[in-house]
């Protein structure tokens, strides 16, 4: 598999709301419950017959939003705690 760049790929700094709305528009909890069962199946199996079902293209999209979702959760939970710090520091218990 070679090595595959989308052009709409979220940057670090896109904001949570925007990468959730655009992972869901090709994606519901149970499409990619069963996604992730394929790929789980050719790995640990070595059952690849997932594989005809799976292209390189659609894996690579699926990861590419994945590491998307998880950046910008990250950036919200970095938000968040920044926020608690600064509260917690200007308004000691």
């Amino acid at each position: 598999m070679g090595a595959i760049n989308f052009d709409n790929s979220p940057s670090l700094e896109t904001p949570f709301k925007d990468v959730l709305a655009n992972f869901f528009v090709v994606n519901t909890p149970e499409t990619m419950k069963v996604f992730a069962w394929k790929i789980f199946q050719c790995w640990t199996l070595k059952d690849c017959n997932q594989k005809a079902e799976i292209s390189d293209e659609k894996l690579a999209l699926f990861l590419d939003q994945l590491i998307g979702l998880v950046a910008a959760a990250y950036n919200v939970h970095q938000a968040n705690n920044a926020a608690e710090t600064k509260e917690g520091l200007t308004n000691p218990t």
